[in-house]
């Protein structure tokens, strides 16, 4: 396991990282078409979004109180005008994360990312875009904490 990071930040979450991740990998950018819990709509209070990713996170179980690891679960959502480019999009991540293992994060250390499904059609949204959706967990471990 890497050493902690030299700009530790113990409070970092987890999701952010994940998001920042998959942003970098396809060339997303944060808050423009990469999002982390919200899920704002395509030309809903005047957000002009056509493609975007949204990852938002769900209960997961309790930390392991003896190796001092955490199981996050999260729901990865895509969103587009055009059908094949909201799979495309959800599919990149799902390459990114499925069946990964032992690589760090800025202020986590993933044991192992896995896809708990395979990418769900959610129909459409309100303004006509499509929607896919992809649920994954990472089992994971804050380099910032000492044990």
């Amino acid at each position: 396991m890497p050493p902690a990071p030299q700009n530790a930040n113990p409070n970092a979450w987890v999701a952010d990282e994940v998001a920042n991740l998959i942003a970098g990998a396809l060339q997303l950018t944060m808050g423009t078409n990469m999002f982390v819990g919200e899920y704002p709509e395509a030309g809903v209070n005047g957000v002009p979004i056509d493609d975007g990713l949204y990852l938002v996170e769900l209960v997961g179980p309790p930390a392991n109180q003896e190796i001092d690891t955490e199981t996050h679960v999260f729901d990865l959502w895509s969103s587009s005008n055009s059908t094949n480019t909201a799979y495309s999009l959800l599919h990149g991540a799902y390459d990114i994360l499925e069946r990964k293992a032992n690589y760090a994060l800025v202020n986590w250390y993933v044991y192992l990312s896995f896809t708990n499904s395979t990418i769900r059609d959610e129909g459409r949204g309100k303004e006509g875009n499509k929607l896919f959706s992809l649920g994954f967990t990472l089992i994971c471990r804050n380099l910032n904490n000492i044990s």
